[in-house]
């Protein structure tokens, strides 16, 4: 329906009548032109001129044409499926059918007469076309993100009511009655599975440390638990699986004495093989039993062969030494040794790092020494003292100096540089170091080399100085640490008396001494995956870079990468290009052991990178299939549904067709449109006018 409207008071109209007719009888009235013509004539004309004019006034009132649609939105039925692993057990498929079969009479029934959408739920929540288009093999559900996203998703729609199919059973996210569920359409429930606690035996968790250094030990702990069992017996075992063998490393029996037990049993672990290894701990099935999956668990632990050794290499003892062992012993990255005399030249060719304290000193030569770590390339760091020799410091390395040295100290405190860039202070550490109790610095004039970056300056009193108190060198590919002073004993007794603990000192050692550590990776082409061990459920990402001659990032050629499984299946994939680097997502692979090779090349040459990675079994699904249904039921009633079982699937459809709630919204849309660009309203004036013209000019020439 359409209809004009006006952007002014409807008294407007009464100007465009005024303007018209004024203008008529000013033009007409007692005009001698047509005194002796038709009577008819002169009103005539001053109609058609009255007309003319009040439309033209009209139309410079800017009128609209308004016209009114109105549109029905259907109302939108979310029907949400578990799609994981225990909505798929075969006993209870036997009693209630498969679950596609049992929901596809439902779909078509609502898709009668409402917009049904599809969506199935494991650890991600995903729009489906259609239901035999599952796979039902998600290995984690999580049912408070499949309801929020419903809330978010159908901001603003029609969304009449959404329908959760599930066994009840989440082990990803919060417990879906506490998830953020804005939308007031019920939610109704399908209770599929079986609420019946069946005997079963459950290798419930292994507690253990997922990365680990070789030729160490683990402790793992293993809690085994049972259900509707008395006086069982059952066997733990533990093997260690490779593609050589998998020979049993521990076995135990256990007695299952109460009908509902738990039992703990650790088990040590020798990690004597450096990348990732895998470990399957088993309890043997019970007679009778029907879930056998969750009698099974599979452990992958990371085991390093990259543990730093570090030498504290002192004149004498001092508070420091025990500081600094304590400190960083806290990171199982670092082995601390100490010496209070210069270690042997074997003994230095283990060494990753030496800290040498208050060294040299009179009666240290350590010319020897040094030569031999520069030879290896071995990182270094210097704490300096008033007790240090200053002059044969400066004779051992030319990179810093402190000279006119008398013996005597400063008490200095850390002024953190902003313009330092070889590595990154937490905002914390940047505004508590300044309070740090002073350190005993060596008096002197100090000189740096150009290249030496300083971290820390420092304040002496009440002065800022530009005597450095924390820098770093790197020349000739040997890094070298300077911290011109003792003391920092002082430094881990005030933090942990302040904020009862030492993070902050500790953060700007590890920091310190990973930067000193680092050495520079020369190779041009580099691949990285985001972990060494996976889990089934989570996406395979990697990333690659290139280097030009000038080790500059470059992305120009293709990268192409080669994933191999155990079994020797080849996966190929090529890289996408983002910005100046490289990006692989793999997306879920099978679990297993991998290994890539990745290659391209640049400027006639070819490159390579070779990797690897692991992924582990998901297994939460198939530890407990016990249906919660008691959590489907609060989810209804705190939202206004109602829970049906697999064979109420026709009541179901019944209460959705009888809610008055569940109906089309009637939407009204207004479109407005400018009167004035209507071409016949051109038209008629042109028409007005042109009569006119054509009677004037016919009548004054007769």
């Amino acid at each position: 329906m359409e209809q004009i409207t006006l952007q002014y008071s409807n008294w407007t109209l009464l100007i465009c009548l005024i303007a018209g007719l004024f203008y008529g009888l000013l033009l007409y009235y007692k005009s001698r032109h047509y005194q002796n013509k038709s009577r008819w004539l002169t009103p005539l004309l001053g109609m058609l001129r009255f007309f003319t004019v009040a439309t033209i006034v009209f139309l410079l009132l800017k009128p609209l044409i308004k016209k009114i649609e109105e549109n029905a939105k259907t109302p939108i039925i979310a029907l949400m499926i578990d799609n994981s692993k225990s909505m798929a057990s075969k006993s209870i498929a036997a009693r209630q059918g498969a679950l596609p079969t049992v929901i596809q009479p439902l779909y078509e029934q609502l898709a009668q007469s409402y917009q049904v959408d599809l969506y199935q739920i494991d650890q991600d929540i995903r729009q489906i076309e259609a239901i035999d288009s599952m796979k039902i093999d998600g290995s984690i559900t999580n049912l408070s993100h499949a309801v929020e996203y419903i809330s978010e998703i159908y901001e603003g729609e029609n969304l009449g009511a959404v329908l959760l199919i599930s066994d009840g059973i989440y082990n990803e996210g919060k417990n879906p009655l506490y998830a953020q569920y804005t939308r007031k359409s019920p939610i109704y429930t399908i209770a599929w599975g079986d609420t019946t606690r069946r005997k079963d035996v459950v290798l419930k968790q292994v507690l253990y440390n997922s990365v680990a250094f070789l030729n160490d030990e683990m402790i793992t702990e293993v809690d085994v638990q049972s259900f509707n069992t008395s006086g069982d017996h059952v066997e733990l075992t533990v093997q260690k699986i490779s593609n050589t063998g998998s020979p049993i490393l521990y076995r135990k029996k256990m007695v299952l004495s109460d009908p509902q037990s738990l039992l703990i049993e650790n088990v040590t672990l020798a990690l004597t093989d450096v990348g990732v290894n895998h470990f399957r701990y088993a309890v043997s099935p019970l007679n009778g039993e029907t879930n056998k999956a969750n009698n099974v668990k599979d452990v992958y632990i990371d085991v390093l062969d990259a543990r730093l050794k570090i030498a504290i290499v002192a004149a004498a003892p001092h508070p420091d030494i025990a500081t600094l062992k304590q400190i960083l012993e806290r990171n199982k990255n670092y082995e601390v040794q100490i010496f209070l005399q210069n270690p042997s030249s074997s003994e230095l060719n283990q060494l990753d790092l030496i800290i040498f304290h208050e060294l040299p000193s009179q009666q240290t030569d350590m010319t020897g020494i040094i030569d031999h770590m520069n030879r290896n390339k071995i990182p270094r760091m210097f704490i300096l003292s008033a007790g240090t020799n200053l002059d044969a410091f400066t004779e051992i390395q030319d990179q810093a100096m402190i000279s006119s040295g008398n013996g005597s100290v400063n008490n200095a405190q850390a002024i953190v540089q902003g313009d330092f860039s070889s590595f990154t202070l937490s905002p914390q550490l940047k505004d508590i170091l300044p309070s740090f109790p002073p350190l005993s610095a060596p008096f002197g004039e100090y000189k740096l080399k150009a290249g030496v970056q300083v971290l820390l300056k420092q304040r002496i009193g009440n002065v800022e100085t530009d005597f450095p108190l924390l820098a770093f060198s790197d020349q000739n590919r040997i890094k070298t640490t300077f911290l011109f002073g003792t003391d920092l004993w002082r430094w881990k007794l005030y933090e942990y008396a302040q904020y009862d603990q030492i993070e902050l000192l500790s953060e700007l050692l590890e920091k310190t001494i990973m930067y000193t550590t680092t050495k520079e990776d020369k190779r041009k082409f580099r691949v990285y995956s985001d972990k060494k061990i996976y889990a089934e459920s989570e996406a395979i990402s990697l990333s690659a870079e290139l280097y030009n001659s000038s080790y500059e990032l470059i992305n120009a050629p293709d990268v192409f990468m080669t994933l191999t499984n155990e079994d020797g299946t080849d996966y190929p994939f090529t890289f996408s290009k983002k910005d100046k680097t490289y990006l692989l997502n793999a997306g879920r692979l099978p679990r297993g052991r991998y290994t890539y090779l990745a290659t391209t090349s640049f400027n006639g040459e070819q490159y390579e990178a070779v990797g690897g990675f692991s992924i582990r079994e998901t297994q939460l699904e198939l530890y407990d299939l016990q249906a919660k249904h008691n959590v489907l039921y609060a989810l209804t009633q705190k939202y206004g549904g109602k829970m049906y079982y697999p064979d109420q699937i026709d009541q179901l459809a019944d209460e959705i067709n009888n809610n008055d709630h569940i109906k089309p919204i009637i939407y009204q849309n207004v479109i407005s449109r400018p009167l004035l660009n209507q071409s016949w309203i051109l038209a008629l004036l042109v028409s007005f006018l042109t009569l006119e013209w054509i009677l004037r000019r016919y009548f004054g020439n007769l």
